[in-house]
């Protein structure tokens, strides 16, 4: 991949961003808050993100996740009503 691909692009994320990921197993449900996004020509989408575990959910209590590192930003998506 070359560098046009991001150039004078925003990143799809920023640190703080409230998402799900839709690529990572049993955890796909948990909403995780993207804890950094920078270019990176290995990627598909030309970016990659990382984001924490997530939170105990404080009606159901169901347990948060592990930590996602560095992955391809395409294994994100924002939360429904985040936006």
């Amino acid at each position: 991949m070359n560098s046009k691909k991001t150039a004078g692009r925003r990143p799809p994320f920023t640190p703080g961003d409230i998402v799900v990921s839709k690529c990572y197993g049993d955890e796909g449900h948990i909403v995780r808050r993207i804890t950094s996004c920078v270019k990176c020509a290995d990627c598909g989408s030309g970016w990659r993100a990382s984001a924490d575990g997530g939170e105990e959910c404080p009606t159901c209590h169901r347990t948060f996740g592990s930590p996602i590192p560095a992955v391809d930003s395409d294994w994100f998506t924002t939360a429904p009503g985040s936006t």
